[in-house]
């Protein structure tokens, strides 16, 4: 399995929100989120505490709930001495956007995976426990396994059931799968 990473950037443009506090670009990690809560905290050695994450910051960039520890480069704020993420600049992800299982399976390396067509599918169920669950793509009859694994190969922590998402997907021995998703405007 490729563990290398490359940077997705998200929009590194001016800041476009008015205030009088300094915003100071960072680099971290997501600690926890939870998109339940709609919050989590990102970890910078440049910081002394844990750094703030609102889910409407991550819609702001197109995503939902992002993965503990993947990479971010953030503007941050310090109001009355809390820090926030401002904006987000760029999330990183791996560059095995499928585990090392589903790639034996299906025998696609990330070439492949690239070039397989991104669409638009709407999250019908995902039980963290067991690790998987299921996604309707639009225009496709058959339900599609969705794997954890996945998940986090593209920085994702977890979707609610009726979530919109985009994925690539492919045919295996055992029915149709798929082996990337990525933020619902990706398409």
């Amino acid at each position: 399995m490729d563990n290398s990473h490359t940077s997705v950037d998200v929009n590194a443009d001016a800041l476009s929100i008015a205030t009088d506090t300094p915003a100071v670009l960072t680099d971290g990690h997501v600690k926890w989120f939870d998109p339940k809560r709609g919050f989590g905290f990102v970890f910078a050695e440049t910081h002394p505490q844990d750094i703030l994450l609102h889910a409407n910051t991550l819609r702001d960039v197109g995503l939902s709930t992002v993965a503990d520890g993947v990479r971010l480069k953030v503007y941050v704020e310090n109001i009355d001495g809390r820090c926030k993420v401002r904006k987000i600049v760029s999330v990183e992800t791996e560059i095995s956007y499928i585990a090392h299982e589903i790639a034996e399976s299906t025998g696609l390396d990330r070439e492949c995976i690239e070039s397989l067509p991104v669409l638009p599918a709407r999250v019908k169920w995902l039980d963290r426990a067991k690790g998987y669950g299921f996604v309707n793509v639009f225009g496709c009859a058959e339900d599609v396994f969705l794997h954890q694994d996945v998940l986090r190969a593209g920085g994702v922590g977890s979707y609610d059931p009726g979530e919109g998402i985009a994925l690539r997907m492919t045919r295996s021995a055992r029915g149709l799968i798929a082996v990337q998703v990525l933020a619902w405007d990706a398409g």
